[in-house]
């Protein structure tokens, strides 16, 4: 039989689980409203429509745009949740830090840490506070090189910070840099090895 794990071990296992699956839900979530904002936009442009139904349509827009900024944020925390509890079980299930190391790669390392720490702590960040004085890149984000070696964005560099968001057919960057679709496919594809851990592991449920 394995060894029992202490409860600190399976606080760390049960997050890893609980979060992953959260980023995984919430960044689905954002994707999906993503979509339905883009059909109201193409909709606006592509039907005769009266002033009135046109008024009635760009709240609707402006509304959707709001939810896409709340989803963001949402998905952010969820996604760093998953980072901080998979590095502390890798500690215990070696494996857990492969999807750290991917879902870093992807985005840079440390990347998702300072864009949830500038939105979460946004009211610090706007009075110059929570080190965006000691290192401005951490807040001003260019974009490599590379991120587009092909295409109508080739060779095109662009500029934002944390609280902002770039959107391609293929890519929502958040911060302009965490790439959603990328890190969905990461977490989607070796959650079921961290359910499979936590279930191996963790308490069975009480009957009652």
């Amino acid at each position: 039989m394995d060894k029992e794990l202490t409860e600190s071990q399976l606080t760390f296992l049960n997050g890893s689980t609980l979060w992953s699956k959260g980023a995984l839900f919430q960044g689905k979530r954002l994707l999906s409203t993503l979509e339905q904002s883009n059909k109201l936009d193409l909709l606006i442009f592509e039907q005769p429509q009266n002033y009135q139904l046109y008024q009635e349509q760009i709240k609707q827009i402006n509304e959707i745009k709001d939810i896409l900024r709340y989803e963001e944020d949402f998905f952010i925390l969820a996604l760093h949740n998953t980072i901080f509890f998979l590095s502390h079980a890798a500690n215990t299930f070696a494996g857990f830090r492969k999807i750290v190391d991917e879902i870093e790669n992807v985005n840079g390392k440390g990347q998702v840490k300072d864009v949830r720490d500038m939105r979460v702590h946004i009211d610090e960040y706007s009075k110059g506070k929570g080190g965006v004085n000691k290192d401005n890149a951490r807040f001003i984000y260019e974009s490599p090189d590379d991120l587009y070696p092909a295409g109508p964005f080739a060779d095109h560099l662009f500029i934002g910070d944390a609280t902002t968001s770039m959107i391609f057919s293929d890519a929502y960057l958040i911060g302009d840099r965490i790439n959603v679709q990328k890190t969905l496919k990461i977490i989607d594809k070796l959650l079921p090895d961290i359910i499979k851990k936590c279930k191996k592991y963790m308490f069975p449920p009480m009957e009652i």
